[in-house]
């Protein structure tokens, strides 16, 4: 069964470019974002008090956590590759 499958995969193959796999996965995260976004909304619907929470202490400080984790997430991938 797979002696035969082998060969059936491979009989027409042509190359790939070598940007497809990351714009596969960069339009499949953009697609993904924004149904995700569109079903928060729908779910969770916006907060009455959006316009007025950047003013607010907590709302800088767990945003200043967020950009922190981005940033030595960003940096430790750095060192790694």
């Amino acid at each position: 069964m797979t002696d035969d499958l082998i060969p059936c995969l491979t009989t027409d193959l042509k190359p790939v470019s070598t940007s497809a796999m990351p714009r596969l996965i960069l339009g499949a995260v953009l697609v993904s974002g924004v149904v995700a976004a569109i079903a928060m909304l729908a779910w969770l619907s916006m907060r009455a008090d959006i316009a007025t929470t950047p003013g607010t202490m907590i709302f800088w400080t767990k945003f200043g956590y967020t950009l922190v984790l981005a940033g030595s997430y960003n940096s430790a991938r750095l060192i790694v590759d």
